[in-house]
């Protein structure tokens, strides 16, 4: 998506050939393809062409990461290490993930979104007598769920109904959903899975609720849920953590405060409303997607 927001010539392809390579200047990646870093570099070197690579995430898993004992079998992380090694340059989301990039040539562009162009606009919602919390992550994330946990069964009288946006069915969802309604008390509704040109289609809701833990490979994380709530023009509570530090959301750390912060969302619609405004205006100043494709384009001709 962001290179679609360059003044480039864009080609977007799913299988490399030669035909491709020799079209290309820029052979633009994300971290990790099914093709050996030795050979993408041959092949680069043959026809003049500039690899660079995007991380937005740490290519080291948590423990409590689903994937963690295939990623540590097929040693995942070495391979996602070797890609960034390879490549002419590297473009990082954070100044801290950039600081641990395995390759003297780092740019940093944080994530952007273009604001008001389809899935990234407010969308309408039928009435309800519920606010809607909207969750969004995949099951790779569900361990945060644990951090709400115990405040969810706490607020069970309040006029709320959770949308889980990315629902597979399956054991971990499982988990997720007994998190988040408190065993079922709390009424829900699912969003499958969908492709990243519509993902956000599914965010029906009236508050982006983001629980994220305190940890390594969290914080190394790009700050893309703040800018999504801002898009919808709606509310996001978030934990008190990077990647989410010194910006103008609604925080919580501990289930006190977020007792406190999310009861007073539900009730004062006023209070959604000054949330909402004050995030759109910080993502709006400071993570539109059309002024960084200017800087994009400048960072692609310094490579070149």
């Amino acid at each position: 998506m962001p290179n679609s927001y360059v003044k480039a010539e864009v080609k977007t392809v799913s299988n490399l050939t030669e035909e491709d390579l020799k079209w290309c200047d820029i052979l633009h990646y994300s971290r990790h393809v099914m093709i050996s870093p030795v050979f993408i570099a041959q092949q680069a070197k043959k026809y003049n062409v500039k690899v660079v690579v995007d991380t937005d995430d740490w290519w080291e898993v948590g423990k409590d990461h689903p994937k963690y004992h295939m990623w540590k079998k097929s040693d995942i992380g070495l391979q996602i290490r070797q890609h960034l090694i390879y490549a002419d340059a590297v473009i990082a989301t954070t100044d801290k993930l950039a600081s641990i990039v395995p390759n003297k040539n780092v740019y940093v562009i944080p994530n952007a979104l273009p604001y008001g162009v389809g899935q990234f606009r407010e969308h309408e919602l039928p009435n309800s007598d519920k606010i809607r919390l909207i969750y969004a992550s995949s099951a790779m994330n569900y361990a945060n769920t644990f951090l709400i946990a115990g405040a969810m069964k706490q607020l069970v009288d309040l006029p709320i109904e959770w949308v889980i946006v990315g629902y597979v069915e399956g054991d971990v969802y499982d988990i997720i959903l007994h998190n988040l309604t408190a065993d079922g008390k709390i009424p829900h509704t699912t969003v499958e899975w969908s492709g990243v040109e519509d993902y956000m289609s599914g965010y029906k809701g009236d508050i982006l609720v983001v629980p994220s833990k305190s940890n390594e490979f969290n914080s190394y994380k790009s700050n893309i849920k703040v800018l999504e709530a801002a898009a919808l023009n709606i509310p996001i509570l978030v934990s008190k953590a990077e990647p989410y530090l010194n910006m103008p959301v609604n925080y919580f750390s501990g289930d006190n405060e977020f007792i406190s912060e999310l009861t007073r969302l539900v009730k004062s619609v006023e209070y959604r409303r000054q949330s909402a405004a004050r995030t759109r205006k910080f993502c709006l100043d400071n993570y539109d997607l059309y002024k960084w494709g200017e800087k994009r384009l400048k960072i692609y001709e310094q490579i070149l």
